[in-house]
């Protein structure tokens, strides 16, 4: 498949071999070293998909895009090539989606950050996927909206429902993915301004058979129980908490149980309270009709 800049005329979309005509320029994309470039209003791209194919009711294509801004339309897809019905695919403030065919608009998007957007159709319906996550899928076909011809237009939309978005990178595929497929190719690697700690300040693997609490760092970790009283005890052996040591997610891989009524008692051993702060947890749920709690800031458990 090839891609042409393009840009509005009185006479529909024309084509240009310069994206600078188009006011298409380079800029930094997500990470050190990768370019991206600007899609300005009204600047389109047209895809030829050259697969010989009048028509495609099956496709995949992907858009790693940064809107500055999440006010208002901007649009994706346009399989109209002349561009002068309503696109088929959109961002609408902080969703994508369309408001047609039970598709609707759902997900979550941020300004200033890098979103991968994956939009499938298969035998004439429409399936989203935003950051490697399946997000909407329409209730009923529609061919005659989202079926692929020879040409389509991206970033494109009649009534100038677009605006600016900075795109690093476009796939297209002449098959639908699937649910597994989109979930493999996850999210646009990005670098942060506001990047946390690289390094966590402590970690507990729970691979050492002969302490199984012994991590990393500064922090500490001992086990506890409920107490006569409902408050956590601590206790030294941890076997007595029914804490023991099981396989990990692979054969290498270390875990412990946290049965009922016993939990791990956190210290972050800092001088002051936190306010910001991550956990990281991996767990493995027995029972999922019943809650299962993971974090009680409330050091004597007398508080939901």
């Amino acid at each position: 498949a090839t891609i042409k800049a393009a840009y509005k005329t009185e006479n529909g979309p024309l084509t240009t071999d310069d994206p600078a005509e188009a006011d298409i320029e380079p800029v930094e994309g997500p990470l050190e070293g990768n370019s991206a470039i600007t899609m300005p209003v009204p600047a389109y791209l047209m895809m030829s998909n050259n697969t010989g194919f009048p028509e495609l009711t099956d496709y995949t294509i992907l858009f790693d895009v940064k809107p500055l801004t999440l006010n208002g339309y901007r649009a994706l897809l346009q399989t109209n090539p002349r561009n002068d019905t309503d696109g088929v695919f959109f961002i609408k403030n902080d969703m994508v989606g369309l408001n047609d065919s039970g598709l609707g608009y759902n997900g979550v998007m941020q300004e200033g950050k890098w979103h991968r957007i994956v939009f499938v159709v298969k035998e004439g319906f429409a399936y989203v996927y935003l950051d490697g996550k399946r997000v909407g899928q329409s209730t009923s076909a529609n061919f005659p909206k989202w079926t692929l011809r020879s040409d389509a237009l991206l970033f494109a939309d009649d009534n100038d429902e677009d605006g600016y978005n900075e795109v690093a990178e476009v796939r297209f595929w002449d098959i639908p993915l699937n649910d597994g497929h989109v979930e493999t190719l996850g999210g646009v690697k990005q670098s942060w301004f506001d990047d946390p700690m690289e390094e966590p300040i402590s970690v507990w693997t729970f691979d050492n058979k002969a302490d199984l609490l012994a991590g990393t760092g500064t922090a500490t970790l001992r086990a506890a129980i409920k107490g006569a009283d409902g408050r956590p005890e601590a206790v030294e052996d941890i076997t007595s908490a029914g804490i023991i040591p099981i396989q990990g997610p692979t054969t290498t891989n270390g875990a412990i149980t946290v049965p009922i009524d016993s939990y791990l008692q956190f210290a972050h051993n800092l001088e002051t309270d936190l306010t910001t702060f991550t956990f990281l947890m991996d767990i493995r749920p027995k029972q999922l009709g019943i809650y299962n709690v993971l974090f009680q800031s409330q050091v004597l458990n007398d508080k939901d």
